[in-house]
C-alpha cells in the first residue's frame, strides 16, 4: 500500500565527507574525494540499488551527469566558503538536503513508475530554482524507498555554483522570544507525496489509493545527534507511550463522530475515496468485524453523503459531509454567476503571466489599496511588488476569514480585513484548498466586494485536490492565456494536468484529436494499437477487432489491444486508437491522446458523449477532485447491510469479564495487518502471544535474560521481531552519524510487504507451540516461572517472579 511518508534532513560537510560520502552511499558506488587518500567505497551494498538518475537544470553542463563530478563539485563549492577548520566548528556547513521518500511496493507499481513518482515529487519541491538533484531508489529489506539530494547552490551554464539559497524548500526565521530559529513556511511533504502519487495512479487508470494520513498523526521521535557524533536516542518508555497514545487517539476518532472524522481526513478537500475509510479502519482496528462495523457506521451516518461517478451504478466511490457539500455547492453557484457575484479569474502558463494580467486589470480599473491573500505569506510577495503602486495589503486567507480567533485578531491588527469596495486579489488560488476558497468566495459575496483569482497552470493542481480554483478558471475565463512560444502539442497536456478540461478539449477538438462515434474496424492503414479505458473490454476487443492481413501477419493480436497503463510504455512514434467508454477514466484517456499528439485519436462512444460540450461535463466529473455537486448522490448498499448486521450483533447480551485484572500485552501497532489479524482471530496464537509477553515483558525482572534466550531459540525473523517488540529491545542505529538519514526509524516501522505468507505462518506455529506443555520453548508452563492471570500490581508480580 502506498503511504505518504517523507523525511528531510540536512547533509553536512564534515571532515569525513559531505555530498561525496552521501552520494556514494546512496548510489552504492565508489567516489574519489580529493580530500582523502582512500576513495569512498560503498559498492558492497549495491544489491539493493534499483535505479539512479541525476536531474540537472536546463542548460547546465552535462559533465555533472556523472555522480562523482557533481558530488566533488558540491563539496568544493562549500569548502571555498569555510574559514574555520571543520573539526573546530560547532555548526557544520550544509551542503545539501537529503530526502527519503516512501514509494509504492513492487506489487503495485513498476520500478519505472516508482521513479516517475520520485521525479515528480522532487521537481515540484524544487520549483524554478536551478539546483541539481541526485536521485536513487533502494529495494530495501523493509520496503521500497527513494533518496534525493538537493544541492543548496544554483549552478549556471558553465558549471559554476553561485550563492547559497536561504529560503529553499523551507523558510527559517528568528521568532520573538526565541533564541533559536523556527520553520515558518515550507513544503508539506506528506501532502505533496499524497497528491503526486494519487494523481499518477489516476493518470495510469488504476484504482490504487494512498494510505490516508491518520486523524491524529503520531510524533516521530528521531535520535539526537550532537556535533561530536554522540547519538542520544529516546527511551523505550517514551516511544511506547507516544505510540500507544497516538493509537488510542486515532481509535477514538474512528469510533467518534463520523462527520468530524471525515472533515479531519478531508483536510480542505471536497471529497475523499471510500477506500480511504476502509484503509483507515484496517490500519487501527484488528478485527475484521470491527473494521466493517465502523466503516458501515461512518458511511451510513445521516451527516455523511456518499457519491458515485455519473453513469456508475455500483458501490459509491467518494464520501463527504453534508456541510462540505452545501458549502462547495454554494460557492460553485456563485462562480457560475460570476457576473453578478463579481468574481474574476485570470489563468496563465506561469505566475508571471498571471501577474501581468492582474497588473493590467489594476491599471485599467485604477484600483487602490487592494487586499492580497494567499495560503501563506510568500504567495503574496511577487504580487505585492508588482502592485506596489496601488499600496496593497498582504495577508493569508486564515487571517482574513478561516483562521482561529488568534489568527483573525492578528489579521485585524495588520488590517487584513474584508471591506466594501476593497478588492480582494488571490494571486495563487491554486494553492488554496477548496474549503478555504469556498469560505472566501461566500464572504466576499456577503460583503459585496470584488474577488480576483489567479490560477497558475504550471503548478498542475486541481486533479485530485484544490479543484475549486481550477473550476473557476475553467468556467469563467474565455481563453487559457497562451503565449506565442507555447503553441505546441504539450499545451493540451498542461491544461489537463491543471484541471482546465474545457480549454484542453477545445484545443484537442481543433487539433483533430477527437472523434465522436464507436471505434471502427482497423484497416491496413489504421493505427497498429487499440487502447481501451475499460479493463473489462480488453478481451472482447482483442477477439472482435479485424486487422488487415498485412498488419495482422507480423503482430500478436492479443498485444495489439492495450490498457491505458500499458499504452504509456509504447514508443512516441506508435499510432494509437483510444476508445473512451468509461467516465471514470476519461481524463486519463484524454491525457494519453494529448501527450501523443497527431499519433493518437480518441474515439468517444455515443453512450458517453455526443458532442464536445457533453464531453467537457463528463471529463470534469471524472476527476478525483471533482466538486460534490458534479457527482451523483447514492447510498452504499453494502454499508447499509453491514450496519444492520452490526446493530443486531450489538443488541445481543454480552457476559461480563470474570477476571478482575489482566495484564494485557501491547498491541503490535507497527506490524502488518496479517500479523494483527492473526492475533485477533486465532485464539491459541493470541494465548501464546500473552505467554510470550509474560516471559519477556518489562514487568518481568528476568526479562533481559529471557529475551536473549527467546531470540536464540527462533530463526524466523518475524518471530524475533515480535520478541524484540514485547521485550522493548531498542533498534540498532547506524554507527556513522553522517549516514543516519539513510532509513529513518519511522520508515522502518511502516512495513507494507516485509513479511510474506510463510513468515506469518511460522509465527503462528511458534505462538501455538508456546501453549503446548513440555515443549522446549522460551515459556514452559511446567517451569518455575508461573504464567497466570493475576489481580496484583506489577511490582508485586515482579517480586513473586524472583
Amino acid at each position: 500500500m502506498a503511504i505518504p511518508f517523507a523525511y528531510l534532513a540536512p547533509v553536512h560537510l564534515t571532515e569525513h565527507g559531505g555530498a561525496t560520502s552521501t552520494i556514494a552511499y546512496v548510489a552504492r558506488n565508489v567516489i574519489d574525494d580529493p580530500r582523502f587518500e582512500q576513495p569512498l567505497d560503498y559498492s558492497h551494498l549495491r544489491a539493493d540499488l534499483a535505479w539512479e538518475e541525476v536531474i540537472l537544470p536546463e542548460g547546465c553542463s552535462p559533465a555533472f551527469r556523472d555522480r562523482s563530478a557533481l558530488a566533488v563539485a558540491l563539496d568544493e563549492a562549500e569548502m571555498r566558503k569555510v574559514r574555520t577548520p571543520l573539526t573546530a566548528r560547532k555548526r557544520r556547513p550544509q551542503v545539501g538536503l537529503g530526502l527519503v521518500l516512501a514509494l509504492p511496493p513492487s506489487d503495485e507499481v513498476s520500478i519505472d513508475e516508482a521513479a516517475e513518482i520520485l521525479r515528480r515529487v522532487v521537481l515540484a519541491a524544487r520549483g524554478s530554482e536551478a539546483v541539481p538533484i541526485h536521485l536513487a531508489i533502494h529495494e530495501a529489506r523493509v520496503n521500497r524507498h527513494g533518496h534525493a539530494l538537493f544541492a543548496l547552490r544554483s549552478v549556471d551554464r558553465d558549471g559554476v555554483f553561485g550563492m547559497k539559497l536561504r529560503d529553499f524548500i523551507a523558510r527559517v526565521r528568528h521568532t520573538a522570544g526565541n533564541y533559536d530559529t523556527d520553520v515558518v513556511e515550507g513544503v508539506h511533504w506528506p501532502d505533496l507525496s499524497w497528491e503526486v502519487q494519487q494523481s499518477y495512479f489516476h493518470e495510469l487508470g488504476i484504482d490504487l489509493v494512498v494510505d490516508p494520513i491518520a486523524p491524529r498523526p503520531g510524533k516521530h521521535l528521531s535520535p539526537v545527534v550532537y556535533g561530536s557524533g554522540k547519538i542520544i536516542n529516546k527511551t523505550n518508555e517514551q516511544i511506547a507511550f507516544n505510540r500507544s497514545h497516538a493509537y488510542a487517539e486515532n481509535v477514538r476518532a474512528i469510533e467518534g463522530s463520523p462527520s468530524r472524522l471525515i472533515e479531519t481526513l478531508l483536510r480542505g478537500r471536497s471529497s475523499l475515496r471510500t477506500a480511504e475509510i476502509e484503509r483507515l479502519c484496517a490500519k487501527f482496528l484488528d478485527s475484521e468485524a470491527d473494521q466493517d462495523a465502523n466503516a458501515a457506521r461512518i458511511l451510513t451516518d445521516q451527516n455523511i453523503i456518499t457519491l458515485s461517478d455519473p453513469g456508475y451504478d455500483r458501490k459509491p466511490r467518494y464520501v463527504t459531509t453534508r456541510r462540505m457539500h452545501r458549502l462547495l455547492t454554494r460557492a460553485a453557484a456563485l462562480i457560475d454567476r460570476s457576473g453578478e457575484s463579481q468574481i474574476r479569474t485570470f489563468t496563465g502558463i506561469n505566475g508571471n503571466d498571471v501577474l501581468a494580467q492582474m497588473l493590467e486589470w489594476c491599471v485599467e480599473t485604477r484600483r487602490e489599496r487592494p487586499l492580497i491573500l494567499g495560503a501563506k505569506l510568500s504567495d503574496c510577495d511577487a504580487a505585492k511588488i508588482e502592485l506596489a503602486a496601488c499600496a496593497p495589503i498582504a495577508g493569508t486567507v486564515e487571517m482574513a476569514v478561516t483562521g482561529s480567533q488568534d489568527l483573525r485578531a492578528e489579521g485585524r491588527r495588520r488590517d487584513v480585513c474584508l471591506r466594501t469596495n476593497r478588492p480582494v486579489i488571490v494571486p495563487h488560488a491554486e494553492l488554496i484548498d477548496d474549503y478555504q476558497l469556498a469560505r472566501l468566495i461566500i464572504a466576499t459575496r456577503q460583503i459585496g466586494t470584488e474577488l480576483v483569482l489567479g490560477h497558475d497552470q504550471s503548478n498542475q493542481t486541481g486533479v485530485v485536490c484544490r479543484h475549486l480554483p481550477a473550476y473557476a478558471a475553467d468556467r469563467t475565463t474565455t481563453k487559457a492565456a497562451l503565449t506565442s512560444e507555447d503553441r505546441r502539442s504539450t499545451e493540451a497536456v498542461r491544461l489537463l494536468r491543471a484541471g482546465l478540461v474545457r480549454h484542453a478539449i477545445d484545443k484537442m477538438t481543433h487539433g483533430g484529436l477527437l472523434e465522436f462515434g464507436s471505434l471502427p474496424n482497423l484497416a491496413e492503414d489504421a493505427p497498429r494499437f487499440v487502447v481501451c479505458d475499460d479493463p473489462r473490454r480488453l478481451k472482447e476487443l482483442s477477439q472482435n477487432r479485424r486487422f488487415g492481413p498485412e498488419r495482422s501477419a507480423g503482430i500478436d493480436l492479443s498485444e495489439a489491444v492495450l490498457s491505458l497503463r500499458e499504452a504509456r510504455g509504447l514508443s512516441a512514434e506508435a499510432r494509437l486508437a483510444v476508445e473512451a467508454t468509461a467516465p471514470r477514466n476519461l481524463w486519463s484517456a484524454l491525457l494519453l491522446v494529448a501527450s501523443r499528439g497527431q499519433n493518437a485519436r480518441l474515439h468517444v462512444i455515443p453512450a458517453l458523449a455526443r458532442s464536445a460540450a457533453e464531453l467537457v461535463d463528463v471529463a470534469r466529473s471524472s476527476l478525483p477532485g471533482a466538486l460534490p455537486h458534479e457527482r451523483a448522490m447514492r447510498k452504499d448498499p453494502d454499508a447499509a447491510i453491514n450496519r444492520i448486521v452490526s446493530d443486531m450483533t450489538n443488541d445481543l447480551e454480552v457476559l461480563p469479564e470474570t477476571t478482575p485484572v489482566e495484564i494485557k500485552p501491547p498491541r503490535p501497532i507497527h506490524a502488518t495487518e496479517d500479523v494483527r489479524r492473526l492475533l485477533a482471530h486465532d485464539r491459541i496464537a493470541r494465548h501464546g502471544y500473552r505467554l510470550l509477553y509474560d516471559y519477556v515483558g518489562p514487568h518481568n525482572v528476568d526479562r533481559t535474560e529471557n529475551t536473549t534466550r527467546a531470540l536464540s531459540l527462533y530463526c524466523n525473523e518475524l518471530t524475533r521481531t515480535v520478541v524484540r517488540f514485547l521485550g522493548g529491545v531498542e533498534r540498532k542505529l547506524p554507527l556513522d552519524p553522517n549516514m543516519s538519514f539513510d532509513l529513518p526509524s519511522e520508515l522502518e516501522e511502516l512495513e507494507p510487504e516485509r513479511w510474506d505468507y510463510l513468515d506469518v505462518y511460522q509465527l503462528r506455529t511458534d505462538l501455538r507451540c508456546l501453549t503446548i506443555p513440555g515443549r522446549n520453548c522460551p515459556i514452559n508452563p511446567a517451569s518455575n516461572f508461573a504464567v497466570r492471570r493475576l489481580s496484583r500490581p506489577h511490582n508485586e508480580l515482579s517480586r513473586s517472579a524472583t
